[in-house]
């Protein structure tokens, strides 16, 4: 945490990340991966409590290695869920809307959010605050499926144009 708040170089904060993960795996627990994602969101989030200027801040400055754990395993995506909405379970609005904005900087996909809502036998969904963080994600899915049909259908495209926005609306 300090690291970050110091906005530290990646290379000083890697042996950090390196000596958690030794540690989770000296210590037998099943994913250490989680268990490194899981301290470096919390220190994002710590760092973030101020304000969502600050954690949209931190979550800028350390998108790289965001990115890098999300596509690590099905298990650090839903890690990383886990810790900022852990983090702000007082006040779980604040998590669904980092959530949110997680999804804004492609961090996390619309299906990881909703795999996430799912866990535990779907019992998460009697949360009020994970039915509006599937709202929120089923809602920004829809409206970006309806730009791209609305840009696929305008006038004037190259065929180059019209097949790349057939691409993503497969996608």
């Amino acid at each position: 945490m300090t690291l970050l708040r110091k906005k530290s170089p990646e290379d000083a904060i890697q042996p950090i990340m390196d000596q958690i993960h030794t540690q989770a795996t000296e210590m037998n627990l099943q994913d250490p991966l989680a268990i490194s994602t899981d301290a470096y969101v919390t220190a994002i989030c710590f760092i973030g409590s101020k304000s969502l200027s600050h954690v949209l801040s931190c979550i800028e400055r350390c998108k790289e290695r965001l990115l890098a754990l999300s596509t690590a395993s099905p298990s650090a995506r839903k890690q990383i869920i886990d810790s900022v909405m852990g983090y702000w379970k007082d006040q779980p609005g604040i998590g669904v809307n980092i959530v949110d904005k997680l999804l804004n900087y492609t961090i996390l996909s619309p299906a990881s959010v909703i795999d996430w809502a799912l866990a535990k036998e779907g019992s998460r969904l009697s949360e009020a605050f994970v039915f509006e963080l599937v709202a929120a994600t089923v809602g920004k899915v829809t409206g970006r499926v309806r730009h791209v049909v609305l840009a696929k259908n305008a006038r004037g495209l190259s065929a180059e144009q019209r097949t790349l926005l057939d691409q993503t609306a497969q996608t």
